[in-house]
């Protein structure tokens, strides 16, 4: 064997190394995505002060997540805004992940309509 081979059989292999090691990281993080309810903190409730809907979210607390590459951390919250549908950041800048979008309160926006 040449050592042209054998320089590039090395490679590959350093490589594969690499590559393996990022994708179990990779997976790793995203099992820490908590997004089953059991694995974080308090179910709470928000209210979007844009869309005039109560929303129910999920704070992650103490535990930072990682998702897409952003640090999720939880605090409580009075307002926050939507960033896109799986994000919303509170007064703070903090990242919350919002894992029920589905679940509206229509009595709060019945309520709502009635007080105009």
């Amino acid at each position: 064997m040449n050592k042209v081979l054998k320089m590039a059989i090395i490679v590959c292999i350093i490589i594969g190394l690499v590559m393996g090691c990022y994708f179990t990281w990779s997976f790793y993080n995203y099992k820490k995505i908590c997004k089953n309810p059991d694995e974080i903190g308090n179910l709470g409730e928000g209210y979007h002060k844009r869309w005039g809907n109560l929303y129910k979210y999920e704070l992650i607390n103490n535990d930072p997540c990682i998702f897409d590459g952003v640090e999720l951390t939880g605090i409580d919250i009075e307002t926050f805004e939507i960033i896109d549908r799986q994000y919303f950041r509170d007064k703070n800048g903090v990242y919350i992940f919002h894992i029920y979008p589905e679940l509206i309160f229509t009595k709060l926006d019945e309520d709502m309509k009635n007080n105009e």
